[in-house]
């Protein structure tokens, strides 16, 4: 695969793709210090490249009815195999927002979205049923609001009133 070297400006474009990507080509124009065709030439052409592959929604989950559960799990003696079995079996679950491995604290974060508590606990009981003496330790929490911080590998974010949730140096 070739490495592919952007100019400032294109990153400065990814980077408000990222931070909102449903923005006009205008209003990343102003941004960026770029003309609206310029910017609306240089997406399609990081397109083709496939340096930007796709778009993908941040959905509201609360405005949907349901609430957005995270449960850590410490794994105890299962084996490979048994993990991809029961990978396999969360992501039978319509109810299952992501799954996460990890290696550290928690070897496994899965975010499940139920309508209300008795709903999650139903949810869960089933996801684990079968691979109880599997889990050494679990935790649960519920997320009112979940923040993903952008990449500062593309450009240099500094924290904002727009975005006042970028890591900031130091």
């Amino acid at each position: 695969m070739t490495e592919i070297r952007l100019s400032a400006k294109d990153k400065k474009i990814i980077n408000e793709l990222d931070l909102n990507a449903r923005q006009s080509y205008s209003q990343i124009a102003r941004k960026v210090g770029l003309t609206k065709d310029t910017v609306q030439y240089r997406i399609k052409r990081l397109e083709e490249m496939k340096v930007i592959e796709g778009y993908f929604p941040v959905i509201n989950t609360a405005k949907l009815g349901y609430v957005f559960y995270r449960v850590c799990l410490k794994f105890r003696s299962m084996t490979p195999k048994k993990e991809e079995e029961f990978v396999k079996h969360l992501k039978s679950n319509k109810a299952i927002g992501w799954i996460s491995s990890f290696n550290g604290r928690w070897d496994m974060i899965i975010a499940i979205w139920a309508k209300n508590i008795i709903e999650f606990e139903e949810i869960l009981s089933g996801l684990l049923l079968g691979y109880e003496k599997y889990i050494q330790e679990k935790i649960v929490s519920t997320i009112v609001y979940f923040y993903h911080f952008k990449n500062k590998i593309i450009t240099e974010v500094k924290p904002s009133a727009r975005n006042p949730f970028a890591l900031a140096d130091g």
